[in-house]
């Protein structure tokens, strides 16, 4: 069931390209002693961003998992509960990958609600408040897209790339970002 609904989110048409989108303000904070030094890139555009519930993104993750969904898309509902399994036996037990959820709900309320009813255990913020110096274009959710802490897009597309997070996260060299 989970591949052909990740399959059919694959065939939506993607366009992989970065686009840009005003850079993350450079104030860097302090965050968990010994964890890191600073926040990185992506860290601080999540906390910047705002997030929608009281669960929050590992500031030290190498590796960050965007899950692009909302309330009102049905194909997004049907994937979710795999989407959360697959955190649930794998992702949370990395502390070098985290898994946000990047809801395109209308208002902060009805992204609440949603997350709220289908994945009150992930950190989620609102697709139009996070903004990344890169991040893939496309134009139909359920998609994902995967990056390195210090913003580098490592891979983008449907369902397949969710489902082949450990590779592409494998393929990526080793390097401090």
């Amino acid at each position: 069931m989970i591949s052909i609904l990740l399959g059919l989110a694959a065939l939506a048409t993607w366009a992989p390209r970065a686009e840009a989108a005003p850079a993350a303000s450079a104030t860097a904070s302090q965050e968990k002693p010994g964890c890191c030094s600073g926040l990185s890139p992506v860290a601080r555009a999540l906390k910047e961003a705002g997030y929608l519930s009281a669960h929050q993104a590992s500031p030290c993750a190498r590796f960050y998992i965007f899950f692009c969904s909302a309330s009102w898309c049905g194909l997004c509902q049907q994937m979710l509960p795999q989407v959360i399994e697959q955190y649930e036996q794998k992702i949370s037990r990395r502390e070098d990958v985290e898994l946000i959820l990047l809801n395109h709900d209308q208002t902060p309320e009805a992204a609440r609600k949603y997350m709220e009813h289908h994945a009150p255990m992930l950190p989620g913020v609102m697709v139009h408040t996070l903004h990344l110096a890169a991040r893939p274009a496309y134009k139909y959710i359920p998609a994902c897209f995967i990056m390195t802490a210090g913003g580098e897009l490592i891979s983008a597309g449907g369902g397949d790339v969710f489902l082949n997070w450990e590779t592409e996260i494998r393929k990526k060299p080793e390097k401090n970002d």
